[in-house]
């Protein structure tokens, strides 16, 4: 396959991590986060932004929730990002 993007091979790897994340999540969720508008996008990075400060800093506490490491946890916020960026450029072309 065809790279989109020319980028170093280990920042692709992870945007297209980042884009499997989406696609599959976005297969559960549907485009949910557009209904919340970029405020609700906002909200759910400052959640993504929290967890990520707790795992770095507290990374010998015992994790409650285990399937989500922090490098799961960074991907989302990257794709939070994307979808903050879309939402932002339509507000900003008056949509």
């Amino acid at each position: 396959m065809s790279r989109l993007i020319e980028v170093p091979d280990d920042l692709y790897e992870a945007l297209q991590a980042a884009s499997d994340t989406y696609t599959a999540k976005n297969a559960d969720y549907g485009d949910s986060w557009k209904k919340l508008g970029l405020l609700g996008v906002l909200v759910r990075m400052s959640d993504k932004w929290y967890r990520i400060e707790h795992l770095f800093f507290n990374k010998d506490a015992d994790q409650k929730v285990t399937n989500e490491s922090l490098e799961d946890t960074i991907r989302d916020m990257l794709v939070y990002a994307a979808m903050a960026a879309t939402l932002a450029k339509e507000i900003s072309n008056g949509n």
